[in-house]
């Protein structure tokens, strides 16, 4: 009886043990029966400072106490944050429903203006059984109705698409025709397209339902499945086996020997074994020390690289005004200047008491406007690429007019309050286009100055 329980001892710890393995952990039981109905969101007004906004569970209360004075009867089972709103859920589809259907939210949470979203209408759902339909007789292989394939007397067996007979040994290559084997149009046999098969569906079902009325044949209605019995273990059902009876007869020291060879040779072997992997162990070990102490040098670069780049953001953003401010008040003028000066003012005979100061400027790109000269009145001409565009400057004390043309890169002026009337043509031709002159003849008059940066091609 003991040495009974000695046994029974050791296979109640280890069903203990499967038990404790197969066990799952209790969060997932509880995910298992958690809700999943939608949840509800509050959102507060951008212009409410975040530090005035009460806690998640004192808005919950709040929205709990208000719902109980409109006689309304809910407990929060979930309550969160995501991102800038609050999530409100419930577990009872009463409450959830009870939530959907009411406008009794409120509208206020310590005095700040909230809205509710999420709030979904869930329509409700007629449920209808699924009655499974007669089933036809046809043959596959010739895909006709009223037979089966092993009764069917064609020749050869047809594609179902193209209904084309598929000879054995020949490759079938089938024509994509669509063809009806019952009326031979453009559907597929077994379409409810086809009359026919309309038309035998419907005599099936007459029938069958005539052959079931008068109890010639029954419809299979599948069965629940029967749960399976549980095993009990009754008393003396599996009596135990009787003790072994001790053997007397001695050992042979030669059988001994030898096993006791075996098993040394095999603890050697084992040994060696874990020798070689204690010694891969190590091995790995101070591989991964070596990483880990690289991966630090190149943490602490990252870092440094990192500071200095900040610094570096710094210091750029503390110069970029200064820098803007020397390139508008001094170095753009003195290119202004310098430009001025190497184009030289033209100087004509002016009216008394006046003189006449004309610049023209080719080539200035896309900061022509970025500075003024002083006393000088700008027409400027864009160009068809980045670099071009001309500009002329006349002195405040003249009188200029611009002239139409649609000639690129070009532009035409008159200046007046001079002795005479003299017209400015400033021109820039990009390399590589090719350009007629003649196009000017129409704006050539007496006194006409063309000046030009020639890059181009003249025909």
């Amino acid at each position: 009886m003991n040495n009974n329980l000695q046994l029974d001892q050791p296979r109640q710890q280890a069903s203990v043990q499967q038990q404790q393995q197969h066990r799952i952990p209790f969060e997932q039981l509880k995910r298992a029966v958690s809700s999943n109905l939608p949840c509800f969101f509050i959102e507060y007004e951008h212009a409410e400072n975040s530090k005035n906004r009460p806690s998640d569970i004192s808005a919950a209360r709040v929205i709990e106490d208000y719902f109980k004075q409109q006689g309304i009867s809910i407990s929060f089972s979930l309550v969160g944050h995501t991102g800038n709103k609050l999530k409100f859920g419930v577990n009872n589809k009463n409450s959830y429903a009870t939530l959907i259907n009411t406008d009794k939210w409120p509208s206020q949470i310590h005095n700040i203006n909230i809205t509710v979203g999420y709030r979904l209408e869930i329509p409700f759902c007629t449920i209808t059984p699924f009655l499974t339909g007669n089933r036809m007789t046809y043959c596959t292989r010739c895909c006709c109705l009223g037979h089966m394939r092993d009764k069917c007397n064609g020749e050869y067996s047809r594609c179902r698409i193209c209904l084309d007979n598929r000879i054995n040994g020949q490759t079938h290559v089938c024509s994509n025709t669509v063809r009806c084997a019952q009326c031979d149009e453009d559907h597929h046999s077994l379409s409810s397209a086809c009359e026919k098969v309309v038309e035998y569906r419907s005599n099936l079902k007459e029938q069958v339902e005539n052959a079931l009325s008068a109890g010639k044949v029954q419809r299979l209605v599948p069965q629940d499945h029967v749960q399976p019995t549980e095993f009990r273990l009754k008393q003396n059902e599996f009596p135990s086996l009787p003790s072994l009876m001790s053997c007397n007869t001695p050992w042979k020291q030669t059988s001994v020997q030898s096993t006791v060879t075996n098993n040394i040779n095999g603890i050697e072997d084992t040994t060696k074994i874990l020798l070689s992997i204690n010694q891969n162990i190590l091995d790995m070990k101070d591989n991964t020390r070596h990483i880990d102490e690289k991966l630090d040098c190149i943490n602490e670069k990252v870092n440094r690289t990192s500071l200095d780049v900040e610094l570096h953001n710094e210091i750029l953003v503390k110069l970029l005004p200064t820098l803007a401010s020397l390139v508008d008040k001094f170095i753009w003028p003195m290119m202004l200047n310098d430009v001025a000066r190497a184009a030289g003012p033209l100087f004509l005979e002016p009216g008394p008491g006046k003189k006449a100061s004309i610049c023209v400027f080719t080539e200035v790109g896309e900061l022509w406007n970025t500075s003024q000269i002083p006393h000088f009145n700008i027409f400027h001409q864009h160009g068809t690429n980045k670099s071009g565009g001309v500009s002329i400057a006349i002195g405040k004390h003249l009188k200029g007019s611009r002239i139409d043309s649609n000639i690129e890169n070009a532009i035409i002026v008159d200046v007046d309050d001079l002795s005479e009337t003299v017209r400015i043509i400033a021109i820039y031709w990009p390399a590589g286009q090719t350009r007629v002159l003649g196009e000017l003849e129409s704006y050539i008059t007496k006194n006409t100055i063309i000046t030009c940066d020639f890059n181009a091609s003249v025909k």
